[in-house]
């Protein structure tokens, strides 16, 4: 199976991170709903998300994702 995040803030979990920069959202994720698949962000280069693209990278990976999408 594999996943995509979002570039989107889901509030309730995390109020200041994007779903693809937050560990929040990726440990629910992974926790809560039992996804064990492979996790991708949604596309970082799109400019949804401000930054660089090596910060946005390094971001979400350390957030939880397995691969960055570009």
């Amino acid at each position: 199976p594999l996943g995509m995040t979002a570039h989107i803030l889901y509030t309730v979990l995390d109020k200041d991170r994007p779903a693809t920069l937050s560990p929040i959202v990726i440990r629910f994720i992974r926790d809560t709903l039992k996804f064990d698949g492979l996790l991708m962000s949604d596309d970082l280069s799109m400019k949804a998300l401000k930054g660089d693209f090596a910060k946005l990278t390094k971001d979400s990976l350390a957030a939880g994702c397995d691969i960055v999408l570009h």
